[in-house]
């Protein structure tokens, strides 16, 4: 079960044989995480959402159908598809994928809607430094790209609201109230909301962070 302080590895999330298993990860006013693990050749089937939506896939190759073209998403990328677009999705081959519902219309920053991107690339390590890149901001959800290079790190503090960490590279150590967790490439991990927390990487470490205020 996924809850508040567990750590989880999405890359071994259960893939049965002719079928689609799906969990609910999180659930907040604005924000919303399903994963799901797909046979090759399950879909879900057309439909219209009225909320963006994003797809990152975390494991294996999938094909996202949408009203005017089809889109091949490789482990590692992304893609947003907006609100109140008929979509299908497909299972090119075993896949693990993460959707992620943004059910208020967000202020949508440095993501291009319908256009397949690997989030690996999008934020480039910068020697000795922090790197930060905005993807969604509103008074109700932030969504952020950082990288860490060298000896890092995030001192003590607490966010407004519980935030969801994404490990898309490397390795670091998260304190959460005074407890210590290392997180790896594929790992996931949510720090409370109002609970002090810190960040620590020693070599290189990148992460998708989701905050729901």
């Amino acid at each position: 079960m996924w809850t508040t302080k567990t750590i989880d590895s999405l890359k071994d999330f259960p893939v049965q044989k002719g079928q689609i298993i799906s969990e609910h990860l999180w659930n907040e006013p604005s924000v919303s995480l399903m994963a799901y693990g797909f046979d090759k050749e399950e879909e879900l089937s057309e439909e219209v959402i009225f909320s963006p939506m994003l797809y990152y896939v975390i494991k294996g190759k999938a094909r996202l159908d949408l009203a005017e073209e089809k889109l091949i998403l490789n482990k590692g990328e992304i893609c947003l598809v907006p609100a109140s677009v008929s979509r299908s999705f497909t299972a090119e081959e075993e896949l693990i994928t993460l959707m992620i519902t943004l059910k208020e219309d967000p202020v949508i920053q440095n993501l291009d809607k319908e256009k397949v991107l690997n989030l690996f690339d999008e934020i480039p390590y910068e020697e000795g430094r922090i790197a930060t890149k905005t993807l969604v901001r509103d008074d109700k959800l932030n969504m952020t790209l950082a990288s860490f290079s060298g000896q890092q790190e995030l001192s003590t503090h607490a966010a407004p609201g519980d935030a969801l960490v994404l490990a898309l590279d490397g390795e670091a150590r998260i304190v959460i109230d005074q407890e210590e967790f290392i997180v790896k490439k594929g790992d996931s991990i949510i720090m409370p909301g109002g609970i002090p927390h810190s960040v620590h990487v020693d070599s290189l470490f990148k992460m998708l962070l989701i905050v729901s205020k």
